[in-house]
């Protein structure tokens, strides 16, 4: 069975990818240090993000 994923709710997971990026950003301009382990968890969280967002994208007509 194939769940159907609706606009809102791709709008949703926009927002929070455009969230996640405001969060690295601000992390980016306090510390440029990217060992980080902080900034290396929200950049693998936008990453991971990211490709399900992609994937649902092709989803949604």
């Amino acid at each position: 069975m194939t769940e159907v994923i609706s606009n809102i709710e791709l709008q949703e997971i926009e927002r929070k990818i455009e969230m996640r990026r405001k969060s690295l950003y601000s992390l980016i301009d306090d510390n440029y240090d990217f060992t980080d382990k902080t900034m290396v968890l929200e950049s693998q969280k936008l990453d991971k993000l990211l490709n399900i967002y992609e994937k649902l994208k092709k989803t949604v007509h």
